[in-house]
């Protein structure tokens, strides 16, 4: 008896232009699967299709940008998890697809899941909501989530160029924050925070020697700065030549087990949960919750995973 596996897309991805490469999966998945599908084309169908995907599905494979990938964790987090779950990388940014070694063709993408292993992946939970790899707030974080979604399909990452340009104009807010990092006390004052679980976020490649299922995650604050040495250093992260860490003007912590962060007043633009908007108060706990089982390129397990 074959087993099953349940795929979930997004037909609104920027890389799922149409039906054809969805066909072209499924097709390669049937020579050892029965395989069903679930067309997620509204706002919270990702998170229904897992539940009812989890029940008779040994395989579950999200098709999407980095939001589908963090409604099916979403879904997946408060259910007694049966089904593996896997990813293919098809949106815009794709930074979890950076982070799985899954970025480009597809298909090629399908074979290295197939012909890869199974590990857990820790999943950060902010005042108890599960994400699946960044939390983040103030300045242009929500250029993801605010910049059109036509734009985005028509000029994939050039669009999130294009509108963030016009949002840059505007000035920064500055937030002073009190914070408690696993029991010790700090203060520090800036325009934009990010809390995550990957190599990076919004394109860059921030951290080089993080786990993805150490128990642990890294935080970082970047204080207020002229729009010119903002441009200076993300040229400087876009060239690979330096990770964030080198620069000692940004707040980073690595390897934290909980941070309890406490606004002076709540962030203009609020926080942005792995692209998407999410309402917050000014007073926020993120830690990590629990695993969840996932499958990924062999290499990603021995190089990110203990």
């Amino acid at each position: 008896m074959k087993k099953v596996c349940s795929i979930i897309y997004n037909p609104n991805s920027s890389g799922v232009k149409d039906t054809k490469v969805i066909d072209e999966i499924c097709k390669i998945l049937e020579i050892d699967y029965v395989v069903k599908t679930y067309k997620s084309n509204e706002t919270g169908l990702g998170s229904k299709y897992v539940k009812e995907a989890n029940q008779d599905s040994d395989l579950i494979i999200s098709i999407g940008g980095d939001g589908t990938f963090d409604e099916i964790i979403r879904g997946i987090y408060t259910e007694e998890q049966k089904a593996i779950i896997s990813h293919i990388p098809m949106g815009t940014t794709n930074d979890l697809g950076r982070t799985f070694n899954l970025t480009g063709n597809p298909i090629d993408s399908l074979k290295k899941i197939l012909s890869g292993k199974k590990t857990n992946m820790d999943i950060l939970t902010i005042n108890d909501i599960p994400y699946a790899y960044v939390s983040a707030f103030g300045y242009l974080t929500s250029i993801a989530s605010d910049t059109p979604e036509n734009l985005k399909k028509a000029l994939g990452k050039s669009a999130y160029v294009l509108y963030g340009g016009k949002q840059s104009l505007k000035k920064p807010e500055v937030y002073n924050l009190k914070y408690e990092i696993d029991g010790k006390e700090y203060t520090t004052e800036c325009i934009l925070g990010a809390i995550s679980n990957s190599k990076g976020f919004a394109g860059f490649e921030f951290y080089d020697d993080f786990k993805l299922n150490d128990g642990k995650f890294e935080v970082m604050f970047i204080p207020n700065m002229t729009k010119i040495d903002m441009i200076k250093l993300l040229a400087i992260l876009s060239s690979n030549k330096k990770t964030i860490v080198d620069d000692k003007t940004i707040v980073v912590h690595k390897n934290v087990s909980k941070i309890k962060i406490i606004f002076d007043k709540l962030p203009t633009d609020n926080w942005t949960l792995d692209g998407e908007k999410q309402v917050l108060p000014k007073e926020v706990e993120i830690k990590v919750g629990k695993k969840i089982k996932v499958l990924l390129p062999k290499n990603v397990v021995d190089s990110l995973c203990n």
